[in-house]
């Protein structure tokens, strides 16, 4: 309703603020409602802040962050819950780190009470596309456990980056004299990941029985491009946005394999979304990332035309926001080119600041 009332609906505008201090009121209240119906109520302020936020161009980190502080006291607490709930946590899991991401300093609490708890979510939690037993049979249950697995892997890495990469900014910008002791840092999560990627890669290859029927290959090789996509991800991040000036200290080497990663991205995009294995919000910040690292023209103009394609599927604007930001941002590369300079001077997490929430 506040999506509307922003857009172009304004009689929606006081009702929707009603609902929002009724909101408010009841959590105030909590004494007397019960931790699932306070965790709902939490996450629709959540969700009124950053609507609101990402239409009006304003950065509510503190708040934002005050609700997801919040969701992450009340989300371990032993409460039973159903699909929907357990979908609001993933949900918030997922916007917490976009938002570590994109450099909120304030955020990255709900990630480190999902690292404290093992890396997982509370209990009756179902992991996106789980399988049920009685749907296959035992050899081809394994077999699926085993992709999900390794999505588990690179989900549970891509929310280590995360908080990695706050504490890496934090550091470098208080002090540019720790961009060398950073950088080893980010050089050895880099060479674990590629080990360890890679051999899990192949066990889960070499699990696959060569007489997979045609539905379940289909639904593996869906699942190891979904893994791919988050693996690219992460390390399309860990070359280019660590620290601001990340880009000015790549070898000719590591410049190709940000390419290398970019272009898979967008690559993968279009499938992605046809497939709709991924929710949308999870898709921009890569496809952002991506325009942003390439230096190839026709990349940049591809990924400003994947975030149009899903523009036709947001009912809010942030997609929108978000490609505005990006083509800013190819401005800004260009001036920097023509007055002598370099394209990979612009640091977008900096570029981005009080602009829009990407992604949300």
């Amino acid at each position: 309703m506040l999506v509307l009332a922003l857009d172009d609906r304004p009689q929606l505008l006081v009702e929707s603020f009603r609902r929002y201090d009724l909101a408010i009121n009841t959590c105030i209240s909590h004494e007397t409602v019960p931790n699932a119906a306070l965790l709902y109520l939490q996450f629709v302020l959540l969700l009124y802040d950053t609507s609101y936020a990402s239409h009006r161009c304003t950065v509510g980190n503190a708040m934002c962050a005050q609700h997801i502080d919040q969701l992450a006291r009340l989300a371990y607490n032993g409460c039973a819950m159903d699909q929907t709930l357990a979908h609001v946590l993933w949900y918030t899991l997922q916007l917490d780190i976009q938002l570590c991401l994109a450099g909120n300093m304030e955020c990255g609490s709900f990630v480190r009470a999902y690292q404290l708890h093992g890396s997982r979510l509370p209990p009756c939690y179902a992991h996106e596309g789980q399988p049920a037993r009685n749907d296959m049979g035992s050899n081809a249950y394994a077999t699926m456990e085993s992709y999900l697995e390794l999505d588990r892997f690179i989900s549970n890495k891509l929310a280590d980056l995360s908080l990695m990469a706050l504490e890496v900014r934090h550091s470098t910008d208080s002090f540019p004299s720790n961009v060398p002791m950073n950088q080893l840092r980010i050089i050895e999560f880099r060479n674990t990941l590629l080990s360890t990627w890679h051999e899990k890669v192949q066990n889960v290859l070499a699990l696959t029985p060569g007489n997979t029927g045609m539905s379940l290959r289909t639904r593996l090789k869906t699942r190891l491009d979904l893994s791919y996509f988050k693996y690219s991800t992460v390390m399309l991040y860990l070359n280019t946005s660590m620290y601001r000036g990340q880009l000015s200290y790549n070898s000719d080497t590591r410049k190709q394999e940000i390419v290398w990663h970019a272009r898979q991205i967008l690559s993968m995009v279009s499938e992605l979304i046809d497939l709709r294995v991924m929710e949308q919000h999870q898709l921009i910040l890569s496809i952002f990332l991506a325009g942003v690292a390439s230096n190839d023209n026709q990349d940049k103009y591809r990924s400003c035309a994947l975030l149009q394609t899903l523009e036709g599927r947001d009912i809010s604007s942030s997609v929108t926001k978000t490609r505005e930001l990006l083509q800013e941002i190819f401005v800004e590369q260009g001036i920097r080119h023509r007055e002598g300079g370099f394209a990979i001077d612009v640091d977008w997490i900096s570029f981005s600041e009080k602009k829009v929430f990407i992604g949300i």
